[in-house]
């Protein structure tokens, strides 16, 4: 493939990708905003928490994959969007199977999980949790700690 060639393809997947980032943060904002304007009573606190819904949504977003990919920022993936780390190189040349990829989901979402319930301080339902958490998921837990949805979320209460 020439240079030409593979400069374009790139282009082309460069704005794939950001169609699908923008699409997916206008998505995530839009559950946020819907579920704060809903004027009904949250669920207290610890009924709040990674769920079946969670795990779909996330799902949803990031696909499943059984062996590595590019993410198309140059990023290598596998399973449910785990980012593979440089001590699971390992993780290059496996199939995982759809039980290994959800415990690699599991262990990822446990971050995100502890932020929301550090962070989060005014009441939210369990869709509000599960939209969080796949913002969360998605940026990283350090910049969703600090992040202006955090801080908007925490204006209401």
């Amino acid at each position: 493939m020439s240079g030409e060639k593979r400069k374009k393809r790139c282009l082309r997947i460069s704005s794939v990708m950001k169609t699908r980032l923008i699409f997916w943060v206008i998505y995530c904002f839009a559950i946020v905003i819907m579920y704060l304007g809903v004027n009904s009573i949250a669920p207290k606190k610890q009924d709040i928490g990674i769920k079946q819904s969670t795990i779909y949504l996330i799902k949803q977003f990031e696909g499943l994959r059984n062996t590595a990919y590019d993410d198309g920022h140059g990023n290598m993936t596998i399973g449910i969007g785990h980012a593979i780390k440089p001590n699971e190189e390992k993780l290059y040349y496996t199939t995982l199977s759809n039980k290994q990829a959800h415990t690699l989901l599991q262990r990822d979402m446990s971050p995100c999980e502890r932020v929301l319930k550090t962070k989060v301080h005014s009441p939210i339902n369990q869709s509000q949790f599960d939209a969080l958490m796949s913002f969360c998921y998605n940026i990283g837990p350090d910049n969703f700690a600090g992040s202006e949805v955090i801080k908007q979320i925490n204006r209401e209460n």
